[in-house]
C-alpha cells in the first residue's frame, strides 16, 4: 500500500515537472491510446462475432383464397400453390450434386442421404422419377407440363437419377430443377392422375420441406380460415428457425388489409400494388418489393385503327406523349418502372417527335373491367 502510494506520488511529481504543452501532448497522447484501445476492440468483437436467429416464435401470413389441393405438380389455387413451398423440397434443395455432359443434355443428379418424408420415408430417385411422370402425363393438367416437354428421367441408383434433354439447356438447374418439387410415389402410386385431387392428402400432404401440416380451422359454411404449420424436426439441412406458420385466409385485398391493419397477421403479399391504393396499410410495415414481368402496354389493331396509325412518326408521337412517370407515380405508387418497349432494354424512340401529328386524331381503346383500368 506504502509502495503504490509512492509510486503514484512519484509519477504525480513528474507530471508536474513538464510544461504545459509537455502535458498537453501526454493528454492527448492518453486520448488517442484508449479511443484506439477502444475501436481496436470493438472491431475486434465485431470480426469474431455473427449474428444467430433465435428459434421459436409464430408468423401469421395472410393469403387471398383457398386451398384445396396442397400439392406443387397440381395445385388448384394459388394458395395451394404458395403453401406447398414450405412443405414439399425441390431437386436443388435435396441434391448433393448436379453434373451435366459437355453438351447439356445429360444431367445427373445425385441426392443426400438424410432426406426423408414427413412420415419417415426415405426421398428416392423413384419419387423424382414419378413426380415427372405425373406432370407429363396429360390428364393432370400440371401447370409444369410445357416446361417439361422431352425431358426424360432415369433411375441411375437409389439416390441418383439422369435426366436427358431433346435439346442444350445451360439453365436446366436453374430453370427447372429449382422448380421441380417433389411428389411421393408411396402415397400417390396407386391412385389414377385424375382422381388425386379426391384423396385425403389435399389437405394433409405428405412433404419433405421445413414444415409439417399441424391442423386447419373451419367455419360453419366449410371455408377454411386458418391452417397451422409446424417445424419438421427432422429437416435435412436443420430445422427452421420459426416454429410454426400459421396462414389466414381472405375473400379479397380488403379484408387482407383490415386484417394486416388490425394486428391479425403479421405479413402478407400481393401480386400487385394496385389494392394498396384504395386500401393504405396504416401501422408500421416494411415493405419489400419483388420486380416481377407483368407490364401494361396499349396494344394497336391496326385493321381497325385510323390510317395515319400505319405512320411510324404518329406512333413515336403518341408514346412521347404518354406521361409514364405521372402514371408510375399515381397510379403504381412508385412501384413500377417506366417502358419503351417489350423489354426494360427498350429505348425511348420519340426523345424527338411532332405532337401536332395527333391533331384530330381519335382512339378508342377497350381494357377489361378492372378498378385500376
Amino acid at each position: 500500500m506504502l509502495t503504490d502510494a509512492l509510486k503514484k506520488r512519484k509519477l504525480f511529481q513528474i507530471v508536474l515537472a513538464l510544461s504545459k504543452k509537455e502535458r498537453l501532448i501526454l493528454l492527448v497522447s492518453l486520448t488517442v491510446f484508449v479511443v484506439s484501445a477502444v475501436a481496436y476492440g470493438l472491431l475486434w468483437v465485431q470480426s469474431h462475432s455473427y449474428l444467430v436467429a433465435r428459434d421459436g416464435g409464430e408468423y401469421r401470413e395472410g393469403m387471398i383464397g383457398q386451398p384445396v389441393f396442397i400439392n406443387p405438380v397440381v395445385p388448384t389455387t394459388e394458395a395451394d400453390r404458395d403453401i406447398s413451398r414450405v412443405l414439399f423440397s425441390s431437386v436443388s434443395d435435396i441434391a448433393d450434386s448436379i453434373k451435366r455432359s459437355e453438351d447439356g443434355t445429360v444431367w445427373n443428379v445425385r441426392l443426400k442421404e438424410n432426406v426423408f418424408w414427413h412420415d419417415g420415408e426415405r426421398v428416392t430417385a423413384d419419387d423424382i422419377i414419378y413426380t415427372l411422370e405425373v406432370i407429363q402425363d396429360p390428364d393432370s393438367r400440371s401447370p409444369l407440363y410445357a416446361s417439361f416437354q422431352g425431358v426424360t428421367a432415369e433411375r441411375i441408383s437409389e439416390l441418383e437419377v439422369q435426366f436427358v434433354l431433346q435439346n442444350p439447356y445451360a439453365f436446366f438447374d436453374s430453370d427447372h430443377l429449382e422448380n421441380l418439387r417433389i411428389i411421393p410415389k408411396h402415397i400417390f402410386n396407386d391412385i389414377p392422375v385424375q382422381n388425386m385431387k379426391l384423396s385425403s392428402f389435399g389437405l394433409n400432404p405428405i412433404g419433405s420441406g421445413p414444415y409439417i401440416i399441424d391442423s386447419f380451422e373451419k367455419n360453419s359454411d366449410g371455408i377454411i380460415t386458418s391452417l397451422r404449420l409446424k417445424y419438421n424436426k427432422n429437416y435435412f439441412p436443420g430445422r427452421p428457425h420459426i416454429n410454426t406458420v400459421v396462414f389466414k385466409f381472405y375473400k379479397n385485398d380488403e379484408e387482407l388489409i383490415k386484417a394486416y391493419n388490425l394486428g391479425q397477421i403479421d405479413g402478407f403479399g400481393l401480386s400487385t400494388s394496385e389494392p394498396l391504393t384504395e386500401n393504405s396499410v396504416n401501422i408500421r410495415n416494411v415493405k419489400h418489393v419483388l420486380n416481377s414481368p407483368r407490364y401494361y402496354a396499349a396494344f394497336i389493331n391496326q385493321s381497325l385503327a385510323p390510317e395515319a396509325i400505319k405512320d411510324v412518326e404518329v406512333r413515336k408521337a403518341l408514346s412521347g406523349t404518354v406521361d409514364r412517370e405521372r402514371i408510375v407515380r399515381d397510379v403504381f405508387q412508385g412501384d413500377a418502372t417506366p417502358l419503351f418497349g417489350p423489354t426494360i432494354l427498350s429505348q425511348d424512340p420519340a426523345e424527338d417527335y411532332d405532337p401536332a401529328l395527333l391533331e384530330g386524331l381519335e382512339l378508342n381503346l377497350t381494357v377489361p373491367d378492372e378498378p385500376l383500368l
